[in-house]
């Protein structure tokens, strides 16, 4: 069965929105890192599955479906996505996965003594580390090899990321990428 099939049309329940906090920070940083960009960005007014239209200042147009993962309880590197593909409408263009990750240091401060420092990594843009994912990348039939976006939940973990999640870590450009058949062979698909 095609994964493109496994995409809903409107509004048939795409969202089902429960991340509550997650969701609301994630979608901040969404923004603020879009508007630094220098794009235009439209929030719909209902969540039917679309939670943000951007227009790059290139004219392209992308409907963007954004979800954040949350760090998975038995594996401190790993956050879990609760956004199987069936949640994920057609007509999306891009697939926003935001984690809330940072690298963890222990250092030593004089007259403090040992505290841990957050680092985040050298492209992040935003609070968050980001995954842009085109169409034609979350639905090509070789991301079920390490991903597995077909499950309810799946999982990510940014310390050792495979194909395609290592092309689409901070990927911006995409936004002003016209997405096309030679997209997942770049994403190593």
């Amino acid at each position: 069965m095609s994964l493109l099939s496994q995409l809903k049309s409107f509004p048939v329940g795409a969202s089902l929105s429960s991340c509550g906090r997650t969701g609301e920070q994630s979608e901040k940083d969404f923004d603020s890192i879009i508007n630094s960009l220098g794009h235009e960005l439209y929030k719909p007014e209902s969540d039917n599955g679309i939670d943000r239209v951007v227009i790059t200042a290139s004219g392209q147009r992308k409907t963007i479906q954004i979800t954040a993962g949350s760090i998975h309880k038995n594996c401190k590197d790993s956050y879990v996505i609760s956004k199987p593909l069936k949640r994920i409408r057609q007509d999306v263009d891009i697939l926003a996965i935001g984690v809330d990750w940072r690298e963890r240091v222990k250092v030593v401060l004089p007259q403090v003594g040992e505290v841990w420092v957050d680092i985040p990594n050298e492209n992040q843009k935003g609070d968050y580390l980001w995954f842009i994912l085109p169409r034609s990348v979350f639905t090509h039939e070789n991301i079920t090899a390490h991903y597995k976006m077909t499950s309810k939940c799946w999982s990510i973990n940014p310390s050792r990321l495979k194909p395609p999640m290592e092309k689409a870590l901070e990927a911006w450009n995409l936004l002003d990428t016209e997405d096309g058949e030679h997209i997942p062979t770049e994403f190593g698909l």
